[in-house]
Parts: C-alpha cells; structure tokens; sequence
C-alpha cells in the first residue's frame, strides 16, 4: 500500500506512486508553485520563500530568467504541459504583478488585457 503525499490516504498503485489520483497531483502541484513563487513588496522580482531556488525543466534555478528564457522553456514542454509548468508559473505571476510599462522595459510581451484603454470602443 502506497501513502498519497497530497491528502494521506492509503491507496494500491505501482510501488514509486505518490498520489492516489490525478486530482491529488495537480492539488499538490498547485500548492507547492504558490508557495514557492510569491512577489516582493515592489513586484520588481519573483522570489521563491526561504531562498530556495524555483526548478525549471532544464534543472536550474529560474528566478533570475528574462522573457526569452522564459518562453524558450515553455515552448519545450510536451503539447499542454506548459500550463503546469514552473516557467509558466512565474511568467503568469510577471504578467499579473507588473505594470505595462514594465513589462515592456524588461522586453515581455504584453497581453491585451493588460493594455490600458488604448482603445475607446464607441
């Protein structure tokens, strides 16, 4: 019997399972990338908690990676699992927490939501 990592229940699986389902990983998934991928006071830099480093796919840290190392990582990633992955994760956190502005002087793409009123819908 293997013990689930995300909610502690004993479950029958191959002997290396860690999560009784896939509900279980994606949850457990989802709390360790919150909580380590949190923003400054100043929302100038992503920083993991406690100074531990953010893994990317290729094995290093992430933290200090600019747009194009960013989207270069993402585009790695098999089919839709970039959308779980931890360059995405910061990217998102970026795109949310930064100004327009900055995203721009840091050379990101700027989504049309974060776009503010550049066009008057009449």
């Amino acid at each position: 019997m293997n013990k689930c990592t995300n909610c502690n229940k004993e479950f029958e699986g191959r002997s290396d399972a860690k999560f009784c389902s896939d509900s279980c990983r994606i949850k457990r998934y989802r709390t360790v990338v919150t909580d380590n991928v949190v923003t400054d006071n100043k929302a100038s830099n992503v920083t993991a908690k406690s100074g531990e480093p953010i893994i990317g796919i290729f094995g290093e840290d992430i933290r200090d990676y600019g747009p194009q190392e960013l989207y270069d990582a993402i585009a790695v990633y098999a089919e839709d699992s970039w959308v779980n992955s931890p360059e995405y994760a910061l990217l998102d956190k970026r795109l949310k927490a930064w100004t327009e502005e900055k995203l721009r002087e840091e050379g990101y793409y700027v989504p049309q939501w974060k776009i503010k009123n550049k066009y008057v819908m009449k």
